[in-house]
C-alpha cells in the first residue's frame, strides 16, 4: 500500500466534491447554518487503515445522497498512518482532555476536541488486532449514543461502560464526547487492513446514519440484546505475563480457566465471557493490559 497515495486519493476526492478544508486532515459538507452536523473520525490508531478507505468512499457518495445535514470527514494521526504504526508517541485515543499536551497524539487530540464539542453526532471507526467474527460497537455510555448505536444495527455486539477506572492516561473519542454531552459511538468493522466486507458495513452504517440524523426519527431502544461491559481486565504491569494459548476477539472462557501466567503467577478467569483485545509479541511488550473479559448485561445498572 503506497500511505501517501492513499492519503492524497482520499484528500482528491474530498476536493471533488466541493467539501471545505476545515483542518490539515479535515474537510466538511456544508449544508446550512443550523442544522445538525455528524462527523466521522478515522485513522485514531494510525495502522488501522479501513477507516480511511470507508471515509474515502462515503465522500465519493455525497452527490448522489445530497445530505440536508452538515457532514465533517476528520483524519486522526496522519503522521503514525504514514510510519504504519498505532501511535508515535502516546495513544490518540488515550490523549485527549490532557491538562498540559506534550506529545504529538496530545496535540492533535486537543486540536480535535474543537470539533468534538461542535458535533451533534460522532462516528469513530477503528479496527482490532486480532482476529474478530463481526464488527462491534464500544463506547463510553450515555442513553443516546446507546439509542443512536442501536437504531444503525440492533444485532452486533455492543460494549459500553460508565466509568474510566480501567482505563490509562486521558481519555478516548467518546469519553470526550461524554464530556460534552455529544452522543458518540466507536465501531469496530474487523481486524485491521483492507477488507471489502468491512469497508462495505462501515459505508453502508454511515449512510444509515446520515439518513437517522436527517429525519431524526430515533426509536427509544429498551431491551439490551448482546450487550455486554467490562467484567475482567488482566493487568501487566511488568510485561511478563502471557496468555496461555491464541485467543481471539469474543472466543469464551469459563471462570477458573487459566488464561495468563508467568514464572511465579497463573491469571484465571473470574467469570463466564468472551474475551476482547487479547496481546500478543509487541503489542503484549508495549501494553500494560493483557486482555479483557466481558459480562454480559441487560441493563444500565448492571455496567461498570
Amino acid at each position: 500500500m503506497d500511505r501517501n497515495f492513499e492519503l492524497l486519493s482520499f484528500e482528491k476526492t474530498c476536493v471533488e466534491v466541493g467539501l471545505k478544508k476545515i483542518d490539515d486532515y479535515g474537510y466538511e459538507y456544508r449544508f446550512a447554518p443550523g442544522t445538525k452536523t455528524l462527523t466521522f473520525f478515522a485513522l485514531i490508531h494510525g495502522n488501522e487503515v479501513g477507516g480511511l478507505e470507508i471515509l474515502k468512499r462515503l465522500v465519493s457518495k455525497l452527490i448522489i445522497l445530497s445530505p440536508t445535514i452538515n457532514l465533517r470527514f476528520l483524519l486522526g494521526n496522519v503522521d503514525a498512518y504514514l510510519a504504519d504504526k498505532r501511535f508515535l508517541e502516546s495513544d490518540l485515543n488515550r490523549s485527549f482532555k490532557t491538562p498540559d499536551p506534550k506529545t504529538s497524539e496530545q496535540k492533535r487530540a486537543t486540536k480535535l476536541e474543537e470539533f468534538i464539542k461542535t458535533s451533534d453526532f460522532i462516528i469513530d471507526f477503528h479496527q482490532t488486532i486480532e482476529k474478530i467474527p463481526h464488527p462491534f460497537f464500544i463506547f463510553n455510555y450515555q442513553e443516546m449514543s446507546f439509542d443512536f448505536a442501536r437504531n444503525l444495527d440492533s444485532e452486533i455486539p455492543l460494549i459500553t461502560y460508565t466509568n474510566f477506572s480501567n482505563l490509562t492516561s486521558g481519555l478516548s473519542i467518546t469519553g470526550t464526547a461524554s464530556s460534552f454531552q455529544k452522543p458518540a459511538i466507536t465501531i469496530e468493522t474487523g481486524q485491521k487492513g483492507l477488507d471489502e466486507v468491512q469497508i462495505k458495513y462501515g459505508v453502508d452504517l454511515s449512510v444509515r446514519a446520515i439518513e437517522l440524523v436527517e429525519s431524526n426519527n430515533f426509536q427509544k431502544v429498551t431491551e439490551w440484546h448482546n450487550c455486554f461491559t467490562w467484567g475482567q481486565t488482566v493487568s501487566n504491569e511488568d510485561f511478563s505475563l502471557e496468555l496461555v494459548k491464541t485467543f481471539e476477539n469474543f472466543d469464551t472462557v469459563r471462570k477458573n480457566d487459566l488464561i495468563a501466567k508467568n514464572s511465579n503467577q497463573s491469571v484465571f478467569s473470574e467469570l463466564d465471557g468472551p474475551v476482547l483485545f487479547p496481546k500478543y509479541g509487541v503489542n503484549r511488550e508495549s501494553s500494560k493490559e493483557l486482555i479483557r473479559i466481558l459480562k454480559q448485561v441487560k441493563a444500565l445498572s448492571e455496567m461498570t
